[in-house]
């Protein structure tokens, strides 16, 4: 036995072709086991197996199965590469695009969570009967600043501040 040694989260294809010792896995988990259900069975390491620590020794596994899939085969795109390779650069940089934004976001809020002189501290307090966790508290904070300064500017839209701040601030990266 292999005490303590655990392996969260593996997937494994249930296919026929598997050199052991996954097909004594295959085996023992394609017949007779569903989902959510737990076997033990003893697995036999073959001679030419990669860990040399393990070639030869018989070893009990207990597998639990959380879920069970069909592995369905995309279908090849047939659009042009040029096509498909735009489309990858677009949604990447989309991505890159959010990624920055929420960059700016959270460096803009720090600062103004350090610096700005609204008063968040009467309405912390008024809700503290909820005990929320300081992120929660923090988050609270940060809406009541972000509603100061749509009163003040005239925005009710609270994605609007974001956007408003994001183009009123500066953000210079330095880099580590």
């Amino acid at each position: 036995e292999m005490k303590g040694t655990k392996a969260n989260m593996y997937e494994l294809e249930l296919k026929g072709d598997h050199k052991e010792p996954w097909s004594t896995f295959t085996e023992n988990i394609a017949v007779g086991m569903g989902q959510d259900e737990m076997k033990s069975f003893v697995v036999t390491f073959p001679d030419d197996y990669a860990v040399p620590a393990l070639v030869g020794k018989q070893v009990r596994f207990e597998t639990y199965v959380k879920k069970i899939m069909n592995r369905v085969a995309k279908e090849a795109d047939a659009r042009p590469e040029a096509e498909q390779r735009a489309e990858a650069i677009a949604a990447l940089e989309a991505s890159m695009e959010r990624s920055n934004l929420d960059k700016v976001d959270q460096a803009i809020r720090q600062e103004l969570m350090k610096t700005c002189t609204a008063d968040t501290t009467k309405a912390t307090e008024a809700v503290s009967w909820a005990k929320f966790g300081e992120k929660s508290t923090l988050d609270l904070q940060w809406q009541i600043i972000k509603e100061a300064i749509g009163r003040k500017e005239g925005i009710k839209d609270i994605d609007a501040i974001e956007n408003f701040l994001r183009q009123k601030n500066t953000v210079n990266w330095v880099s580590a």
